[in-house]
């Protein structure tokens, strides 16, 4: 108890806030830390668990697809550009089978070994399926169906164990995403906890040291100040030991308490000294009245001020000043008063601080929660993406099938138009010839016009040569 007795309020205040504060930081540090190991771990999950997922539901595609891409090379005669395109699917599905098996396998290094065995019976469904499709290739299709239908097989019996493996693995998904909600939840209310408990010590300290180190000393000097002043002074001020601003204010007390003390003396004194004049007795008599008044005076203005400074006016100030040699303690009690405010005013604004401090933590747990909400919108909206994806695929297949009717239309079209320009031409050199022909009919006709004009011009000759008688 020597520290609350000893040490000097401005001491004890900053021996509440400076470990209070540090108890702050080092909360927000550990809070801090924690928030940032959920948040590494969740990060992890999203990569790694939801990725491996992921990349086995895209391989279990694709083996499938091997096989679908071998019996497409059943569907085309060698060296055409449908059996090129058939192999060169085959082939790219082939690997990227292997290169989704492989980036699985590094992002979850605890399944390996049921990868690896999903991986060595890929290869052997591939070993079958490069002799179907090299079989395909050389036109031996009895061959190729043979291999097909081994590989068939092999499928039916590996493809549910990815299946299986698949599904598992998402229930364990979705567990650990509980698990790690749970424990964001926890990790905000142990959080919340932590801090209502270093706050509640702090507080409970800061009451324990006010009241036992200032406020409480404070009152009973006033209680002894109102006693002293009605007369009492038989009992030891209380805490003239003390060395700080309350045993200065006790040291003071203790001064009027002598002071009284010797007036008490002076009145027996007095009454001792009858026998001295009246004009003597008199003076002394009102110099003692006086300085009891004056004494009275400052007792009742340091109590006022006490008992203000017990409710809590700090900003409390003696302004009367009191006699010459008891103005001193008014303004050491002045000055008490004004440390006390101004250290009061620095535990406020630590106070504040230490507020600020948790609202930022609520804001982080608020912003982790919001980040996981963030993430699964990301991932439905990823999925409704894809979904339109599919849809705008099927709309261009359903388009490309009506252009390509469409073409056909046009062809036969185009196919009737020719038809008919052959005809026209074939009618336009018939036409031609029969205009040849008229041509020569009319020239032979010009002929016998001639001719015909020439045998009347020599018969008309001959009748005149004949004369009358060739007129007939």
């Amino acid at each position: 108890m020597s520290f609350l007795k000893n040490a000097r309020i401005r001491t004890k205040v900053l021996s509440l806030i400076i470990p209070s504060c540090l108890l702050g930081f080092g909360a927000v540090l550990y809070v801090s830390d924690h928030y940032k190991a959920t948040d590494t771990t969740y990060a992890d999950f999203i990569t790694n668990d939801a990725g491996g997922e992921i990349n086995m539901a895209i391989a279990s595609q694709r083996f499938v697809a091997i096989v679908y891409d071998a019996y497409q090379t059943l569907a085309y005669d060698p060296d055409t550009a449908g059996m090129k395109r058939a192999e060169d699917d085959y082939q790219a599905s082939t690997k990227r089978l292997f290169d989704l098996i492989e980036q699985t396998k590094t992002l979850l290094p605890a399944d390996k070994d049921v990868l690896e065995e999903f991986a060595a019976e890929a290869r052997a469904v591939v070993r079958i399926t490069d002799d179907a499709v090299k079989a395909g290739a050389a036109n031996d299709n009895d061959r190729a169906k043979a291999l097909l239908a081994d590989a068939d097989g092999k499928v039916a019996t590996v493809l549910p164990k990815i299946r299986e493996w698949i599904n598992n693995y998402s229930e364990a998904i979705d567990n650990k995403r509980g698990q790690l909600s749970a424990e964001t939840d926890r990790t905000i209310l142990s959080s919340l906890l932590g801090l209502g408990v270093v706050f509640l010590a702090g507080i409970a300290l800061s009451l324990f040291v006010t009241v036992r180190g200032i406020t409480g000393p404070i009152e009973n000097l006033r209680g002894r100040m109102l006693s002293l002043a009605d007369g009492e002074t038989e009992r030891e001020i209380a805490g003239v030991d003390r060395r700080d601003e309350v045993g200065q204010m006790a040291a003071a007390v203790a001064v009027f308490r002598e002071n009284a003390i010797e007036r008490v003396r002076l009145a027996r004194d007095a009454e001792a000294s009858r026998s001295m004049s009246e004009q003597e007795r008199l003076q002394r008599e009102a110099q003692k009245a006086q300085e009891a008044a004056d004494t009275k005076f400052a007792v009742d203005g340091l109590a006022a001020g006490l008992q203000q400074l017990s409710a809590g006016n700090v900003a409390y100030r003696i302004p009367t000043p009191f006699v010459a040699q008891l103005d001193g303690l008014r303004l050491d009690f002045n000055a008490s008063l004004e440390k006390l405010q101004d250290t009061l005013v620095q535990v406020g604004q630590n106070a504040r601080g230490i507020d600020a401090g948790a609202n930022e933590i609520r804001a982080a747990a608020d912003d982790l929660s919001k980040r996981t909400e963030q993430q699964a919108a990301s991932v439905e909206e990823t999925a409704a993406a894809l979904e339109e994806i599919t849809t705008t695929v099927k709309d261009s297949t359903r388009r490309a099938e009506e252009a390509g009717a469409l073409v056909a239309r046009t062809k036969q079209g185009a196919e009737r138009s020719g038809e008919v320009v052959r005809n026209a031409v074939t009618a336009m050199r018939a036409i031609e010839k029969s205009s040849g022909e008229i041509s020569n009919i009319i020239s032979v006709i010009d002929e016998i016009a001639f001719q015909t004009n020439l045998l009347a011009l020599n018969a008309g000759v001959e009748a005149a040569r004949a004369g009358e008688a060739g007129k007939g």
